[in-house]
């Protein structure tokens, strides 16, 4: 991906960005924190992607304390920038919905730089009233996929209703998955889930038996090959 990019810089074919439409009282803050958390927790959200000495492609991963998400909200008058991050994004040229979603669509199109990061942004435009926005969440292809979206989104979610309500939300990441960290097995195998799965296993009568030893030829003796 990093030779492709490097090929054509200008491309924004390995975008993914999709809008969400957000209907209620939406807590700008709360939801600012809840992406920050959710780029807190897995790593692949504040990674990019660089050459080392070798000429190897290597995954960098930007420090927690110094990763901002660029996130840009257009209140309907005028633009602000909720964080210091480095964010090249102009107002939108037309007013009224259907110009603040062509303005939406022409940001999902602006490249990322994957030799940087970060490779996530957001961008959020109030329309017409305090009840009703868009999201923009745009994500370069290198730290996400389609089935990766739909967890973000239910962790997102989840993020901002514990943010909004002054609670935390406990969540594992990948990594604990796949290193087996002890604290994430014990609660693997001390729930419901696992038991019931367990014991399904034990219903069948073919693994109700131990299975038979076999003597393989290689524990058989043999004659000698040259007398």
């Amino acid at each position: 991906m990093l030779t492709v990019y490097e090929m054509n810089p200008a491309s924004f074919t390995y975008n993914c960005p999709f809008i969400l439409e957000l209907k209620g009282k939406l807590n700008v803050v709360s939801l600012h924190q809840a992406l920050m958390k959710l780029c807190a927790r897995h790593d692949s959200m504040r990674s990019y992607l660089s050459l080392d000495s070798d000429g190897i492609t290597t995954q960098r991963v930007i420090a927690t304390e110094s990763f901002e998400i660029p996130l840009a909200c257009w209140n309907g008058a005028q633009l602000q920038f909720l964080t210091s991050a480095d964010f090249p994004i102009i107002e939108p040229s037309k007013p009224g919905p259907a110009g603040i979603l062509e303005w939406l669509r022409e940001e999902a199109k602006r490249p990322f730089n994957i030799t940087r990061g970060p490779l996530f942004r957001a961008v959020l435009a109030r329309i017409d009233s305090m009840q009703e926005h868009l999201l923009l969440l745009c994500l370069h292809h290198a730290i996400t996929d389609g089935h990766s979206v739909g967890i973000m989104l239910k962790e997102l979610a989840s993020e901002y209703t514990s943010e909004a309500k002054g609670a935390d939300c406990v969540q594992w990441q990948y990594a604990d998955f796949t290193s087996g960290s002890d604290a994430f097995q014990n609660r693997r195998f001390s729930s419901p889930r696992f038991s019931t799965g367990q014991n399904s296993w034990r219903i069948f009568p073919c693994f109700s038996y131990r299975p038979i030893s076999l003597d393989h030829l290689s524990q058989q003796k043999r004659e000698a090959v040259f007398p």
